[in-house]
């Protein structure tokens, strides 16, 4: 049981039962109602060695991105029953920092973030371990979900946690067979970050909404929260404003 917002969940269950999606996506309870202020962040995939303690109910496996949100982002922190420090979620908690551009990352940060975000993986097919990659199909397959997903949240934000899925020229086939239009699109810049290349804002438009499209390096990995904080601001000013001062 989670606490993601169920209102877009026909239009999920739609897509699951096309086979776009694996995994419903996590919507935050206030997201809904965030007008201008809507942000989808974007994740690379889940991994089973990592998630096979987290859901062992085959039952649950169509919400395991829920699962992951609720329990690692909005219930993350704070202490254990037996009072311990919960222990962190590296990829969730390095999200928050650099959002909220903090060196630690308090409970009512966690909550106001996810409470205000949604969230899904872009390969829908689960990796066996973390030194297993997404195949070329895989990448292909996400961009082709990731049209049908935005259709439904319409996010004016959109956070990509990792920068592969812009590796080869697959969103630019996708936008052709799409509705959408890539007004601007994202390009790499000379400057790095940890051997990360920058990368420019995108803008995807379908008639007249548009989503801003920022890329950050895998938070997983060797990841400066300040750093790439600089970037989140640089291209999404106002929503950083209004998401600190929500907390």
């Amino acid at each position: 049981m989670t606490s993601s917002c169920t209102d877009y969940d026909t239009e999920f269950q739609a897509l699951q039962n096309q086979k776009y999606l694996n995994w419903k996506p996590w919507v935050g309870e206030n997201y809904k109602i965030l007008t201008g202020k809507k942000l989808l962040i974007v994740g690379e995939s889940h991994y089973n060695e990592i998630t096979q303690d987290l859901n062992p109910d085959p039952a649950e496996q169509k919400g395991l991105t829920r699962i992951m949100i609720h329990g690692n982002g909005l219930c993350g922190h704070g202490k254990t029953k037996d009072n311990k420090d919960k222990p962190p979620h590296r990829f969730i908690r390095n999200i928050e920092k650099a959002m909220f551009n903090k060196s630690s990352i308090n409970s009512t940060n966690g909550k106001t973030l996810w409470r205000a975000v949604s969230f899904y993986n872009f390969v829908q097919r689960p990796m066996v371990s973390l030194k297993h990659r997404p195949d070329k199909n895989d990448w292909k397959n996400g961009w082709e979900t990731f049209f049908k997903v935005i259709g439904i949240l319409q996010p004016d934000y959109i956070l990509f946690c990792g920068v592969s899925a812009f590796q080869k020229n697959f969103l630019d086939e996708e936008i052709k067979r799409s509705c959408y239009s890539y007004d601007k699109k994202i390009r790499k810049k000379e400057e790095k970050i940890k051997g990360t290349s920058l990368r420019t804002k995108g803008i995807i438009s379908i008639q007249t909404h548009q989503s801003i499209v920022t890329c950050i390096r895998h938070p997983s990995m060797s990841f400066s929260p300040k750093e790439w904080h600089k970037v989140i601001n640089n291209h999404m000013p106002e929503y950083v404003s209004w998401l600190k001062s929500q907390s």
